[in-house]
């Protein structure tokens, strides 16, 4: 028998206990949720929503021990730049989700004007029975903004300092013992060398010397020592015994019994193109209740079951996909969705666009947008309906449709008794698969989701689906529906993946299951913690949420590498968007003494230059271009190979494509506008770089092209002995002047090759003149 596995679905991804298998597709969906279901947490205080659980509130504004005045007051002691910041609105609760969390929290709107006339709004909540600040984001303003750069005025470790001082400031009801630093995955995003410098630090609140999991702490810290962000999570006021009847060594024993893991397909696309893919065992770890012995499961223990997947019917009508090579018109796109879906008459097609599909490198969508003819071509959300679709396959990627969503509280749900059963949903739901997902009953497998016991009544049906390649999960790959109780589609989301099938068929794993578990359990630790189950809201009640003790199953290095990789057996990670929480701290050991070695060290750290497998960088070997400009990419968004960016240049260059090494670093340049893209002309990103071109490249990022082009008409001659050797004089002129690059011996040596240990000078150089220059070098960010 074995376990209920996790699978890749947007939904599962609320999750708060285990390892969630989420991949990159999903995860974006999860935060960008256009087009797909909103996930609300709500307070482990909290219960359902009145009009929907028909219980009274718990919290209520007369019962607050911190009035609406000490809120905006004890707020305003925090944050200094709030003394010219107006308190426009206080109000008790959270009022802008739904259903709407009963929370004993004061919520501030407050408003702070710029030197243009304009204005900032934002909003800060304190929690009304102890005073403690839960969350707070402090805008930059236009006087103020990018004065951090580096070298910051405060080090990372008085960083920390400063907010480990501020949460107990913060947190009248916390002391400092009851602080512990922590390292949270999401929070492990580099601060890059250009732009403003950024601190993240997360930490885990203990009660009663046991910490609460994902109920902590986190601050960022400006270069300058200021807290620009606070988020702690909503208070808990009753936590079980501490004291567990299950011990430590008990827990140990049942987790390496029942230990197990899923062999999947792993899209990577820290390439551009078509993603790569890699077969990979993904462990679950899920916890153990402390005080039975058993996992525990959103909240419920239960024990093994079997698998988690059953297959996906075929229907009479079996959607196989366009023969045709030509992408569908909106037209074409509109009545495929009309037909599926069945959208009303009254709504009228208002909005259309032709966008690249992020999923699929080759493709279009169609994103559409229906509403009520009143509505004209505004852009009220009440009732209308959204859908996109895949231009070249020919299917629908996402639709919603607000009227049925159980977010929109206009819409009127009709009984609160299930017009259709379950069962009935759920071949409706296989029905309109079949119509508009290519090859549904083979692609695809349903979810199998272990029976709720909530008491409350439903108010929509959900459904999670799987893709599958030749009996193999495909990582990220899914389709999630959700219908009401009369049978309407409120919400139809698809992640799918452009896929290599020769590249698949390849991929054979060396690795066998077990011996992938004996190196998941290796890396294995188990913590006593108290984890929230429950209170989460998926379109349906939720019971109210409560604490529990129990063992934690984590992994003790890289928590961001959660995947073996079932033909090399190194631990990879999990999706392509996380970073990677070991940081780069150790210092290349090739580089003391050198004359470059600050620079190095510091370009180690910040990731824009790696170590091999000796611990050396390697600081006297000559770069090419496309080495510079990758290391101009990284010293500016380290993050931008996990993101991807922009690929609408399919060739930039005529010796630069998607094939190329440098294709993400050219294309970042283009973006940047540092790199006029022309794919009749070559760039050289192979040649090796030498001084006169890389004074042309650094006038490039600092955006003096023009200026240098003029001034090379006013320049008569240039102050070194070998001027007769230079073409380019304004740039080399211009890179002098500016500190970038230096002349030796009165020689500026343009054909000399350039190093790492040059390049990194250089970039630091550049790096300590930002705040001095007319415009910024990180300016045109992509994202």
């Amino acid at each position: 028998m074995k376990r209920t596995l996790r699978t890749l679905s947007k939904a599962m991804f609320t999750t708060v206990i285990g390892v969630s298998l989420l991949a990159p597709s999903a995860a974006l969906a999860a935060e960008h949720t256009s087009g797909s279901q909103t996930v609300t947490a709500v307070s482990p205080n909290a219960s359902a929503d009145s009009k929907t659980a028909n219980s009274k509130p718990k919290y209520t504004e007369d019962k607050a021990k911190i009035s609406k005045e000490q809120a905006v007051s004890l707020t305003r002691k925090l944050f200094p730049k709030l003394k010219d910041a107006e308190a426009q609105s206080v109000q008790f609760g959270i009022n802008n989700q739904y259903p709407r969390p009963d929370m004993n929290v004061w919520t501030i709107d407050w408003q702070l004007k710029t030197t243009n006339n304009g204005s900032h709004g934002f909003n800060s909540t304190i929690a009304a029975d102890t005073g403690d600040l839960l969350s707070m984001y402090v805008p930059y303003m236009e006087e103020d903004r990018n004065q951090t750069y580096y070298p910051p005025k405060v080090t990372k470790d008085q960083a920390r300092e400063i907010a480990k001082s501020f949460i107990v400031q913060a947190s009248p009801s916390l002391s400092a013992k009851d602080l512990v630093e922590g390292e949270s995955p999401f929070y492990a995003y580099d601060t890059a060398l250009f732009g403003p410098v950024n601190y993240s630090f997360q930490y885990d609140v203990l009660v009663n010397g046991v910490a609460v999991k994902n109920g902590g702490i986190n601050v960022n810290i400006d270069g300058d020592g200021n807290v620009m962000r606070f988020f702690r999570q909503a208070l808990v006021s009753e936590y079980p015994s501490s004291t567990p009847k299950v011990t430590l060594e008990q827990a140990t024993k049942y987790a390496k019994e029942h230990q197990s893991a899923e062999l999947q397909y792993i899209l990577d696309r820290r390439t551009s193109g078509v993603p790569t893919s890699y077969l990979g065992y993904v462990p679950v770890m899920t916890p153990i209740d402390a005080q039975t012995g058993h996992f525990v499961e959103n909240g419920m223990g239960y024990e093994i079951l079997s698998r988690n997947y059953k297959n996906v019917p075929a229907t009479e009508h079996t959607y196989t996909g366009k023969s045709d090579k030509a992408d569908l018109t909106a037209e074409q796109a509109a009545k495929l969705v009309e037909d599926a879906f069945g959208i009303p008459k009254e709504k009228k097609l208002l909005r259309q666009s032709f966008q690249a599909d992020w999923g699929n490198i080759n493709g279009k969508l169609w994103q559409l947008n229906w509403g009520d003819e009143e509505q004209g071509r505004g852009f009220g959300f009440d009732n209308q309906i959204n859908a996109a679709v895949q231009a070249q396959m020919g299917y629908v990627s996402n639709y919603f449709n607000n009227q049925y969503s159980p977010n929109n509280l206009g819409s009127k749900q009709g009984s609160t008794l299930p017009a259709i059963s379950r069962e009935e949903a759920e071949k409706r739901v296989i029905i309109l698969l079949n119509q508009v997902y290519p090859n549904a009953s083979k692609e695809l497998k349903q979810v199998v989701i272990p029976e709720t016991t909530s008491k409350n009544t439903p108010t929509n049906y959900q459904f999670n689906f799987q893709r599958f390649y030749k009996g193999i999960p495909i990582s990220g790959d899914t389709v999630n529906v959700n219908m009401d109780l009369q049978g309407n589609i409120s919400n139809y989301f698809v992640t799918r993946n452009e896929l290599n099938e020769k590249y698949l068929d390849n991929l054979k794993p060396k690795i066998t299951m077990e011996q992938a578990l004996e190196k998941i359990w290796k890396n294995t630790k188990l913590e006593l913690q108290f984890l929230p189950s429950g209170g989460y809201y998926e379109g349906n009640p939720q019971e109210s949420a409560a604490m529990n003790l129990a063992y934690s199953q984590s992994l003790k290095e890289n928590p961001n590498t959660t995947i073996i990789d079932a033909v090399e057996g190194t631990w990879k990670k999990q999706w392509y968007g996380m970073p990677d929480a070991s940081r780069s701290s150790v210092k290349p050991v090739d580089v003391t003494g050198h004359w470059a070695q600050k620079e190095l060290e510091t370009l180690v750290q910040y990731k824009v230059l790696s170590t091999d497998d000796a611990g050396k960088v390697n600081p006297n070997q000559v770069i090419t271009s496309g080495d510079w400009w990758t290391m101009m990419m990284k010293a500016i968004s380290p993050q931008y190979l996990n993101y991807g960016g922009s690929n609408e240049v399919k060739q930039p260059f005529a010796d630069v494509d998607e094939k190329s090494p440098y294709y993400d670093a050219v294309r970042f340049g283009v973006q940047f506008k540092w790199l006029k893209a022309d794919a009749s002309k070559k760039l050289e990103a192979d040649q090796e770089l030498t001084r006169e071109a890389f004074a042309t490249n650094l006038i490039k990022v600092a955006k003096y092209s023009k200026l240098t082009t003029e001034l090379a008409t006013k320049i008569p001659s240039l102050p070194y002995s070998d001027a007769s050797q230079i073409a380019n004089k304004g740039d080399v002129w211009l890179a002098v002047q500016l500190g970038l690059l230096k002349t030796k011996d009165g020689k500026f040596n343009p054909k000399d090759k350039v190093t790492k240990a040059d390049a990194a000078v250089a970039i630091m150089n550049l790096v300590y003149l930002q705040g001095k220059l007319d415009q910024s070098v990180s300016s045109n960010y992509p994202f």
